[in-house]
């Protein structure tokens, strides 16, 4: 995981994601279980942290270009393209978290949490089983999305930005597929929380192309934003 680009908080929960699923391999216990509920509420926190920080982005980008359409118009159209290629992903990753919940029985009123939690068949049969299909083209999205917002920034920042985008799909190594590794065997809640995380990778994403974009538009220029009379005498001398 690439922590360029993040939160203190977005580290912490990348961190905690990293030590859980190594403790899953040995033992799903409700203790662990419980751990990965609080991980995805945090993430939740996250994302909506993201996307009222993003949102203002685009405000101030629509200001811009109101001010001055010339000057604002590749960062202003190119913003609007990336956030129609990130909301495509995100409601594909909300709509998998939903499938994935509602197999395991849907949400507990009493408790708050997903029914059969600990339930490892539900998403090895979404996306393991008949040959990977969803989780494969999960991973082609992932891999898509990526490359679309890469190419919506201007060429010069192209190689700098890629660098910092947490937006990846690791390689599993070992001979393993990328949908085996991820969601092979894997509780309902961990794969609930691994789908949100990406969400929260693409959400990071999308600010960091928006961000980068708003910067271009006065990128080498000297904006005078305040003004104020000076009364300057002509010469050193007071007769």
């Amino acid at each position: 995981m690439n922590n360029a680009k993040m939160t203190p908080r977005q580290k912490m929960i990348n961190m905690l994601y990293l030590v859980l699923t190594a403790i899953l391999a040995l033992n799903v216990s409700s203790e662990v279980l419980d751990a990965f509920k609080n991980v995805n509420d945090g993430i939740s926190i996250s994302n909506s942290s993201l996307q009222t920080k993003t949102a203002s982005l685009y405000s101030q980008m629509d200001f811009q270009y109101q001010n001055d359409p010339v000057k604002a118009k590749y960062a202003y159209e190119n913003s609007k393209r990336a956030h129609e290629v990130s909301s495509k992903l995100y409601n594909l990753l909300e709509q998998y978290k939903k499938e994935i919940i509602a197999e395991a029985g849907g949400i507990d009123a009493e408790t708050g949490k997903i029914k059969r939690d600990d339930d490892v068949n539900v998403a090895t049969l979404m996306f393991v089983e008949d040959g990977g299909k969803k989780g494969k083209e999960l991973k082609a999205q992932i891999e898509a999305t990526r490359a679309q917002l890469l190419t919506l920034v201007p060429e010069q920042e192209r190689a700098g930005v890629e660098k910092s985008l947490s937006l990846k799909v690791d390689d599993p190594g070992a001979g393993n597929t990328w949908e085996y590794a991820k969601f092979n065997h894997v509780p309902v809640v961990a794969a609930v929380t691994l789908l949100n995380k990406y969400q929260n990778d693409l959400l990071g994403a999308e600010n960091h192309v928006v961000e980068t974009l708003y910067k271009s538009i006065n990128d080498g220029r000297i904006v005078v934003d305040q003004m104020e009379a000076k009364i300057i005498s002509p010469s050193n001398l007071i007769m």
